[in-house]
C-alpha cells in the first residue's frame, strides 16, 4: 500500500506514523488469531476485539 501510495500521489508527503500504527494493530490481530488457532471455537471476547481492531484500522485508514 506504502509503493502505491507514493506511484499513485507523489506530491502528497507518506504519514509514517499512520502506517506505523496501522501495521501495529494488525500485529495484535494476527497475534490474537495464532494464538488461538488450535482452539476448537474461537472465544467471544478474543472475536469481538479482533473485529474492533479491524474496524480500529479501517477508521485510521479513512482519516485524513
Amino acid at each position: 500500500m506504502v509503493g502505491l501510495h507514493d506511484s499513485l500521489k507523489p506530491d502528497e508527503p507518506l504519514n509514517h506514523t499512520k502506517i506505523g500504527i496501522k501495521f501495529l494493530v494488525l500485529v495484535v490481530i494476527l497475534a490474537l488469531g495464532y494464538k488461538n488457532v488450535k482452539k476448537p471455537e474461537l472465544p467471544k471476547n478474543v472475536w469481538l476485539a479482533m473485529i474492533g481492531l479491524t474496524v480500529l484500522n479501517i477508521v485510521i485508514a479513512s482519516a485524513r
